[in-house]
């Protein structure tokens, strides 16, 4: 009995530690995704202020909101655009 209940709590302990790692693992991940986006956030923001001059801050919330691929084709669509609109336009084709 006493052997069945250390087992018990051997595994128990196990489970926890294992949760635990689990979830630190998960956190940093998110952490990095998190920090990875905003980090895209910024230099789209920079690049579009200084292309089209300072943006209204309506479209800056709608491109916050991108995923990190959104984040980068926009990167590369704004090489192509000639207004703030173009931008506007491509938000409206690419956000759900």
């Amino acid at each position: 009995q006493k052997i069945i209940q250390k087992g018990h709590k051997l595994g128990l302990l196990e489970g926890k530690r294992e949760g635990l790692l689990e979830g630190k693992q998960e956190g940093l991940l998110e952490g990095k995704r998190e920090g990875k986006q905003e980090e895209g956030y910024s230099i789209l923001r920079r690049l579009i202020n200084r292309r089209f001059g300072n943006v209204e801050d309506q479209l800056l919330e709608r491109i916050k909101k991108l995923s990190i691929a959104q984040l980068e084709e926009l990167s590369e669509a704004l090489l192509d655009f000639e207004t703030v609109t173009d931008v506007a336009v491509w938000l409206a084709e690419h956000q759900q």
